[in-house]
């Protein structure tokens, strides 16, 4: 009886704990049920047992729901003044559930530790053979590609397609033993280099995605896509997979979930981590927070976000559901690894301070952003001192930036304790830089999944520096060729499908009803009279009435963002100093009068392109305008804001070509004449600002004497969309403090709406006509290949694009990119801007 009366005070006990607390239940639980056991044995009280377990279950199964650990991603310890400090020891934790990417690398140790050892030769050896065949058929694929392109008969297309099936066919076959091989010597060499001080790592890392999930192998494109990636990584061994940021946003299908399912998608194909770029900011920090949270596997990392005293005084919370401090770290600042081998391993992540302007400045009012190199020293030394001796920093920071502190070849050279550096932001190809001072190395893959960088490091764990490093830059014809553009990954083909079919369903709805039709895609004649007709889009020949809405949406949005920013920050935009510019290849059908849908809207603007604004000198201004007004006939004649009066003339140039010109007297802003010495402000979009469609004197990255970047804002499909909800809304009331919402649906209607812009397409004879600065010697009819009807879309101003809006299907919003008429990269010259699709590289989108 006494052992009774023991047990029973016990369950007493145990119940009041229970409702005190629950959270050393567990180890009670564990501890009360051997007891238990050894008094059942000995009493045999079967009623003593259904009572204990009807009381303690109960809290048990609660207990074990609120300690079911879904964070997978490597634990680290508290930093000072924020979440983490890889150097305090000082307060014991919990051994955590392993993460992610520690169970990764006990899968590899445990690869090696079954291989055949391997010499560096043989190793070396297999690499070159793979490489040298994936490349041979990776140029025969290209080369097809090139004729199905340009084939017109329909038999001969369809041998081409055959013919390229065939090549795929025998070309996966022959690479995957190559690829088995390069694998096995891989294991190999690495557990040959087991007991010696140098070890080679094997790094991936993409950068700026921007939404691309699918291949896309459009005439201009030639992205890969995440899915595709994921099925080529799924061949081969590594020890890291990393992206450098801005991966959430970017085309219509991605971003109708705010990037939600691309996060997913990255996390199933095994990215280690993802830095955090400008545009993880696009759908505000709440969004990215809540992505974070549904990712565990693959954090998000950044070292130089930290919470301000805003966040403090609002009562945020971090995801765990601690309040923030000021101070605190807002991401994860780094990621640690230990190799198979010793290597033990780190990965920060940096963020571009400009992303308080480059993303809406409401985004990242509760943040500060910390300069980058003093930001990385710190942490990157804190993790050298406790042992870590290969540091890895995915940055989000761009080369060739005006603001050098910003600059990733200065943090590469500055940041003292960062072996590589793997960036992003700039949408540049960076092949393997040394650092001046340093063995520490730079590389960035350009953009949209263009590129997927492969790095060979041999790393020397005795003296902490990188001996040498080889590179490989995997384009879409090595992943198509490899066998990879075809996903047989069940998780990530359902997480696309299912975000296809919202897409879908959500392009059906209507978004707001126009009384007035908008005509831009509508064929008009530009031939003088008594000549041949000559049959251009409406928009690429005059000013139109949609191209009038879209130049003062974006200029509208502009000042929109503007004034959210708190006052003394913020730049006064008023009609004297801001302008909206829109290339007319960037609007791709006419909209009917009547209730509009998304996908109608899409079919406008479905190239997935942002807002862009740069500041400029009215002397580039000017520059920008007759660059515009010179372009009659193709995509890059300049549709312009209300606020824009110039009156554009024809006359013959070389060849007998009729050539486009502005009167310089003629242009004006607001009724004024340019200064060429103020600063105005140009809303484009980042297509324009990165040199497409031969603007390059906005081009801010290329030429930061003349353009700089002031402000990047949403998709433009989001800015038509809110534009004209404002302006169609019953009641509408002009906007008193922003010049750009001052004007009703029924503006656009009127025929006097668009003659601020006259064009004269009857040249003056060729012994009176004199060229004036900025013309061009483009002819009326440009590259347009537009047919009466206007169905046909030009083949350099969207490829397979169609003004029809077929745009709209999840498939093509997926694969449009970004450029209206043309890809420009960094090392493309003026005269090739225009020759293909494709978002333009050289942007910080």
């Amino acid at each position: 009886m006494k052992l009774f009366n023991f047990y029973r005070k016990r369950l007493i006990l145990l119940k009041k704990w229970q409702i005190w607390t629950f959270f050393n239940l567990k180890f009670n639980y564990i501890y009360l049920k051997g007891y238990l056991i050894k008094f059942m044995k000995l009493k045999k009280l079967f009623l003593l047992k259904t009572v204990a377990i009807a009381s303690i279950l109960p809290a048990g199964a609660l207990l074990a729901a609120s300690c079911k650990d879904t964070t997978t991603r490597t634990i680290v310890k508290p930093v000072e003044g924020g979440e983490t400090n890889p150097g305090d020891k000082s307060t014991p934790t919990p051994t955590p559930v392993k993460s992610a990417q520690e169970r990764k690398v006990e899968e590899l140790a445990a690869k090696i530790e079954a291989a055949t050892p391997a010499t560096a030769e043989e190793y070396n050896s297999a690499y070159t053979a793979y490489n040298a065949k994936i490349a041979e058929y990776a140029k025969k694929i290209a080369d097809l590609k090139k004729k199905i392109q340009s084939e017109k008969d329909q038999t001969k297309l369809t041998e081409l397609k055959e013919q390229r099936e065939a090549l795929v066919t025998e070309s996966s076959a022959a690479l995957t033993p190559l690829r088995d091989a390069v694998n096995k010597k891989y294991l190999g060499l690495r557990k040959t280099q087991k007991d010696q001080d140098v070890k080679l790592i094997k790094v991936f890392h993409t950068n700026d995605e921007h939404g691309r999930l699918l291949f896309d192998d459009g005439k201009y494109n030639n992205y890969s896509g995440l899915q595709s990636l994921a099925q080529f990584m799924s061949t081969v061994e590594r020890d890291f997979y990393l992206s450098a940021g801005d991966m959430i946003q970017g085309l219509p299908l991605n971003d109708s979930d705010k990037g939600h399912t691309i996060a997913k998608v990255a996390n199933a194909a095994g990215y280690d981590s993802v830095a955090i770029g400008n545009h993880e900011f696009d759908f505000g920090l709440e969004n990215i927070l809540s992505i974070i949270k549904e990712n565990k596997d693959m954090p998000f990392l950044s070292a130089n976000v930290k919470y301000n005293a805003k966040a403090v005084a609002k009562g945020l919370r971090h995801n765990d559901g601690t309040p923030v401090k000021e101070g605190d770290f807002v991401f994860q600042p780094y990621l640690e690894f230990m190799l198979p081998g010793g290597i033990k391993a780190a990965v920060i992540g940096i963020t571009t301070p400009d992303t308080s302007f480059t993303s809406h400045p409401m985004n990242s009012v509760n943040v500060n952003f910390i300069d980058p190199v003093p930001a990385a020293n710190e942490l990157a030394g804190k993790l050298k001192a406790d042992g870590y001796n290969f540091v890895i920093a995915i940055t989000h920071l761009g080369v060739g930036r005006p603001e050098s502190k910003w600059d990733s070849r200065t943090f590469r050279d500055q940041a003292t304790d960062v072996d590589l550096v793997l960036d992003g932001h700039s949408h540049t190809k960076v092949d393997k830089e040394k650092a001046q001072n340093k063995n520490a190395y730079l590389s960035q893959t350009e953009a949209y999944t263009k590129y997927l960088s492969e790095l060979d490091i041999m790393f020397n764990t005795k003296t902490g520096e990188i001996v040498s490093i080889e590179q490989q830059f995997r384009d879409i014809n090595q992943i198509e060729v490899a066998g990879a553009k075809t996903s047989t990954n069940a998780t990530i083909n359902k997480l696309i499908d299912d975000l296809k079919a919202k897409f879908d369903s959500i392009n059906k709805v209507v978004v707001f009803n126009s009384p007035i039709n908008f005509v831009h895609a509508t064929s008009v004649n530009t031939a003088a009279t008594g000549q041949p007709e000559n049959l251009v889009w409406k928009g690429r020949a005059q000013q139109t009435n949609l191209g009038l809405f879209g130049a003062d949406a974006i200029a509208w949005t502009t000042v929109k963002a503007q004034e959210s920013i708190q006052a003394g920050e913020k730049v006064q935009l008023t009609e004297d100093n801001l302008i909206g510019l829109y290339n007319g290849g960037g609007l791709r059908t006419d909209l009917p009068s009547g209730d509009l849908t998304r996908e109608q809207l899409l079919g406008v603007s479905p190239f997935g392109n942002r807002l862009s604004v740069v500041k400029v000198k009215g002397s580039v201004l000017l520059e920008a305008i007759k660059h515009g007004a010179s372009r009659v006939g193709s995509g890059a004649f300049a549709q312009f804001s209300h606020n824009v009066k110039l009156n554009i003339v024809s006359s013959i140039g070389d060849k007998n070509k009729k050539v486009y010109s502005a009167v310089e007297d003629s242009i004006k802003i607001n009724d004024k004449a340019i200064n060429p010495e103020s600063f105005y402000y140009i809303a484009t979009n980042d297509y324009i600002t990165t040199g497409g469609d031969q603007y390059e004197m906005l081009a801010y990255q290329k030429h930061p004497d003349k353009a700089t970047l002031f402000y990047e804002g949403e998709d433009l499909l989001e800015t038509l969309i809110e534009y004209g909800k404002l302006i169609t809304k019953s009641g509408f009331t002009p906007s008193e403090t922003n010049a750009f919402g001052k004007l009703s649906i029924e503006h656009y209607g009127k025929e006097e709406s668009i003659k601020n812009i006259t064009v004269n397409h009857t040249p003056a004879s060729a012994t009176e006509s004199t060229r004036t600065e900025g013309g061009s010697t483009t002819p009326a009819n440009g590259n347009s290949e537009t047919t009466n009807g206007s169905t046909s879309t030009p083949a350099t101003n969207g490829g397979s694009t169609s003004s029809t809006g077929s745009e709209s299907s999840a498939s093509s919003a997926a694969s449009t990119s970004g450029a209206q008429s043309g890809e420009a990269s960094s090392s493309t010259t003026s005269s090739e801007a225009t020759a293909s699709n494709g978002t333009t590289t050289g942007s910080a989108s």
